[in-house]
């Protein structure tokens, strides 16, 4: 990320921010996941609780692996959009959008199912505030006009001076 004159901008520190906090929840979400992975598929780990690991284990469904599995791929996600969010890469913020949004669905089933938890809610609705802020899409190359995020063109309302009706259904001319 080089100016004209030579200098390295500043990177936005919301942009540092959000992500050091992705890749660290990305890290965090594959190594809780790969715990429970790994103590589904060797119980013998716990040696000493081996009975109490098997009742533990006994009441784990299939759904709850496909979670597990799921925020493990989730983590993975969200560490490699961490990355190229660091690197100023516009790829990783539609990457991390995503990672986010799905790990938000798993926490919603969680909730629905009487086990939430509402400290992972809060930090992914929160990366996804830090994500859709200004400067770090305006540094993502991902707004043109740093006073504008929707262009005309882009809404469903007719411009004051257009003489037909336009639809975004039709090609335009």
């Amino acid at each position: 990320m080089r100016s004209d004159k030579g200098t390295t901008p500043r990177r936005p520190r919301s942009l540092t921010l959000v992500s050091i906090l992705l890749i660290l929840y990305g890290l965090m979400l594959m190594a809780v996941g790969g715990l429970f992975t790994a103590l589904a598929i060797w119980p013998e780990v716990l040696r000493p609780n081996y009975t109490e690991a098997y009742t533990v284990l006994s009441q784990i469904g299939d759904l709850d692996v496909v979670l597990i599995g799921g925020q493990v791929l989730i983590g993975i996600i969200m560490l490699i959009g961490g990355l190229g969010l660091w690197r100023v890469r516009g790829w990783a913020w539609l990457m991390a959008i995503i990672g986010l949004g799905v790990h938000l669905l798993i926490l919603l089933i969680d909730y629905w199912r009487g086990d939430p938890l509402y400290w992972a809610m809060l930090l992914s609705a929160m990366l996804c505030f830090l994500l859709n802020l200004r400067e770090v899409k305006q540094t993502l190359g991902l707004i043109d006009d740093p006073n504008d995020n929707t262009r005309l063109q882009d809404t469903w309302e007719e411009p004051s001076t257009a003489g037909e009706q336009r639809s975004l259904l039709t090609p335009r001319s």
